[in-house]
């Protein structure tokens, strides 16, 4: 059946579903530390195939093109190639695996609409050149053309405030200068309560001396 390997001549495409479907699919085993020191070159493979462009997912390696695990390689070449449950199937075991063909998806779909292992390399060719040609903007962009006072604009370098308008900051002003006459009020009717009715007192204060603590308060 269909073999992903290192020795790999032809890339894996669309064309080997036929393949695949009727003698199977395999990857050889490999730490990509020791591949220089396997002898994969005497295995007997049929059909030989290596893997367009894609982004490792795996722990060890992830972020990095190329880097894939051989259960990465088998979901990739069973998405390609058609069979796209036994892609997802293949990673279930793993708590990353999904992360993988979401990382890949765009490519992964784009690889899997074409006829020929040449319109694989084809494509894979145009995305690395317009990668490529992106990230060559990014550095390249003069922060000082940026009219960084310009709707939807924000600039990095400053903490994003928000603006308020004159309508707003009064409200907010009157809403505070209602809390603080609340609040004197409240420590006005409290000061008051303080004072005990001389009427009904119990204690041996003279009559007097009460009511002149009550003229105090009504002076106030």
């Amino acid at each position: 059946g269909v073999c992903l390997s290192p020795t790999g001549t032809q890339v894996i495409s669309p064309a080997d579903r036929d393949i695949v479907a009727k003698h199977g699919l395999s990857v050889v085993d490999c730490s990509w530390a020791e591949i220089d020191n396997t002898p994969i070159s005497r295995l007997k493979i049929g059909y030989p195939r290596l893997l367009p462009y894609l982004i490792a997912a795996n722990p060890v390696n992830y972020g990095k093109p190329l880097k894939l695990t051989c259960v990465e390689a088998l979901s990739a070449a069973y998405y390609i190639t058609g069979f796209k449950e036994q892609a997802r199937t293949v990673l279930l075991k793993f708590k990353w695996g999904a992360n993988f063909l979401t990382i890949n998806k765009d490519l992964l779909d784009l690889y899997s609409t074409c006829s020929t292992p040449a319109e694989v390399i084809a494509l894979q060719s145009q995305y690395l050149e317009d990668m490529s040609r992106d990230q060559s903007k990014s550095r390249d962009q003069d922060l000082t053309d940026i009219d960084w006072r310009s709707e939807g604009v924000r600039n990095p370098n400053r903490p994003c405030v928000p603006e308020y308008s004159s309508s707003e900051s009064e409200e907010e002003e009157d809403e505070e200068t209602e809390e603080e006459d609340n609040s004197e009020e409240e420590e006005e009717e409290g000061e008051d309560g303080e004072c005990s009715d001389p009427e009904n007192s119990d204690s041996d204060t003279p009559r007097d001396v009460l009511q002149g603590s009550r003229m105090c308060d009504t002076k106030r």
